[in-house]
């Protein structure tokens, strides 16, 4: 429907930068949460967020997609540089800190991870996926009983959140602790939500 919608605003203004980014935005993530793949989403993604930075080179949403797209092919160096571009271009662009966060997670470096993971939490403190970002770097970082807190409170919102579900479940099994891991896969059978 985003795409749909985002196209029918890019034909009635095709120098409406935003829809464009909105294009791109769409499509970048489509491979995580839908059974699109990368190998067909990332090159509309791409031609978007190029067209988009080309009309209105100061949206951070293009920069955040193309660093989303270079660590999908490990061009680590670019991406980095160009999650940098949008946080100067937008320091309160919460998803461009939880992404940059996520993509620091791959590369090791936890600290900073966390840092970006936790400015998002407190820009957008309601979305659980940023949240739930948040106790995956925490959790990355071997801070267990954090990354643990944040996934309780997300459960006491959204019981059948699957993120934090498995989460629960990999610190309960990594404790040793299979009545909590059992509990938590029961609900993760059972759940909703992402």
């Amino acid at each position: 429907e985003a795409d749909r919608l985002f196209r029918a605003a890019i034909a009635l203004d095709p120098g409406f930068a935003k829809a464009w980014a909105g294009l791109a935005l769409t499509h970048v993530i489509l491979p995580e949460w839908s059974a699109d793949t990368m190998a067909d989403s990332f090159p509309i993604a791409r031609d978007a967020a190029e067209h988009a930075s080309a009309i209105d080179p100061n949206l951070p949403e293009p920069y955040a997609v193309l660093g989303t797209i270079a660590y999908a092919e490990l061009r680590f160096a670019t991406g980095r540089r160009m999650f940098e571009r949008a946080l100067a271009l937008s320091p309160s662009y919460a998803t461009g800190a939880q992404w940059f966060g996520e993509m620091l997670v791959t590369e090791g470096e936890q600290a900073k991870a966390i840092e970006l993971a936790r400015r998002a939490t407190r820009l957008d403190p309601v979305s659980l996926v940023v949240r739930d970002a948040y106790a995956r770097a925490l959790s990355h970082a071997g801070r267990d009983a954090e990354a643990r807190a944040v996934c309780d409170a997300m459960l006491s919102e959204d019981p059948g959140w699957r993120g934090c579900l498995g989460l629960v479940f990999d610190l309960a099994i990594g404790r040793k602790d299979h009545a909590a891991a059992a509990a938590a896969l029961r609900k993760l059978v059972a759940g909703s939500g992402p």
